[in-house]
C-alpha cells in the first residue's frame, strides 16, 4: 500500500475541498437562476378558483372542443392536490365519445415569448392506464397557415403524448411547416422515455418543455420528464420566417408569432371512461425546478 506525505495529503485534501465547494456553488447557481419574481410569465394552481368552476379564465380555452354534445369537462378539483388545496381535473366519459368528448383541454394563447418553458405536474389515475390510442398530454405549440390552405395549415412543437399498447410516453417534436393533418414522417420526431402511465400512476409527475424560437441554426427544443432530459433538438431553425415557405406560400400566424401552451386528453371516441388531474402550471423565461409550486 502507498503511504502519502502530509504534503501530497494535504494538498489532495484541499482538492477534494475545492471540487466539492465548485459542486456546491454549481448547484446554487443552477437553482438559484430561476427568479418568479422576475422569470415567470404566467402561472396558474387553481387557488383563486372555486372548487367545481371552468378555470377560463385564466385559460382562453378550457373543457370539450369540437363537435357534438359533451359530458367531459375540465374543473377545479380538490380530489387530489400536489401544492396548496386545489388543483384542474381533465374528465373524459364512458364511451363512445362524440368528437368534443374527446378533446378535453386547456389552452392559453397570449402569455408566451419567442424563448420559454412550460412546466406542469399531471397526477394520472388508474383510469388512464386502459388507453391505448394516441393522447396529447401538453406542451408548446405554433400555429401559421397559408394563402392556399387556410390559418390551420402547419404547426411545429415540443409536446408530450402516449403512444403504443406498452403505455409509453414520448416527447413528439413537430418541425417546421409539418402539416396539422398526416404529417410525412420526416416532419416529426418522437422520442420514447422508459416512463409508461402504469409507471406514473398514483404519483405526481413533473413535465416540463422548451421552446426557443430562431430564424437561423441555433433553435431549441427540449423536454423532460422528472427533470429526465427525454429529447433535446439543437442547431435548427425553429421560426418559420426563416425558411423560404414562409414568404412563397403567403404565410401569417394563426394566433400570435410565438407558441401556445396546451394540456389534453385527447385520444378516441371508443376509450374507456378516463381522469387525470394537473397542478401549479408555469410558463417561465428559466427552466423551472423541481421544488416550485403555485401558491
Amino acid at each position: 500500500m502507498t503511504k502519502l506525505s502530509s504534503r501530497a495529503l494535504t494538498v489532495t485534501m484541499a482538492t477534494v475541498v475545492v471540487i466539492a465547494l465548485l459542486t456546491s456553488l454549481q448547484f446554487v447557481v443552477s437553482v438559484e437562476a430561476f427568479n418568479p419574481a422576475t422569470d415567470i410569465l404566467f402561472e396558474y394552481g387553481a387557488e383563486a378558483t372555486d372548487v367545481g368552476d371552468i378555470p377560463k379564465p385564466p385559460f382562453d380555452i378550457a373543457g370539450p372542443t369540437g363537435s357534438g354534445t359533451s359530458h367531459g369537462y375540465v374543473r377545479v378539483s380538490d380530489e387530489q392536490v400536489r401544492t396548496g388545496s386545489k388543483s384542474v381535473k381533465f374528465y373524459q366519459p364512458p364511451p363512445v365519445k362524440s368528437d368534443a368528448e374527446r378533446r378535453v383541454l386547456v389552452r392559453e394563447y397570449s402569455s408566451g415569448t419567442q424563448d420559454m418553458y412550460f412546466s406542469w405536474w399531471v397526477y394520472f389515475t388508474d383510469s388512464m392506464t386502459t388507453q391505448y390510442s394516441w393522447r396529447t398530454l401538453g406542451g408548446l405549440t405554433l400555429r401559421y397557415g397559408n394563402r392556399a390552405e387556410g390559418a390551420w395549415e402547419y404547426r411545429s412543437t415540443i409536446r408530450f403524448a402516449v403512444r403504443g399498447s406498452d403505455e409509453r410516453i414520448c416527447a413528439r417534436v413537430d418541425y417546421l411547416f409539418a402539416p396539422v393533418l398526416s404529417p410525412p414522417s420526416s416532419d416529426y420526431d418522437e422520442f420514447y422515455s422508459d416512463y409508461t402511465l402504469h409507471d406514473l400512476a398514483g404519483t405526481w409527475a413533473h413535465f416540463q418543455v422548451y421552446y426557443k424560437m430562431s430564424q437561423t441554426p441555433d433553435g431549441i427544443l427540449e423536454a423532460w420528464i422528472n427533470n429526465e432530459l427525454i429529447t433535446s433538438k439543437t442547431g435548427r431553425i425553429t421560426d418559420p420566417r426563416g425558411d423560404p415557405r414562409w414568404e412563397s406560400e403567403g404565410c401569417y400566424w394563426t394566433y400570435n408569432d410565438f407558441p401556445y401552451l396546451s394540456l389534453a386528453i385527447y385520444n378516441e371516441p371508443t376509450e374507456p371512461e378516463c381522469w387525470c388531474y394537473v397542478d401549479d402550471m408555469v410558463l417561465s423565461t428559466e427552466k423551472v425546478p423541481e421544488s416550485y409550486g403555485v401558491e
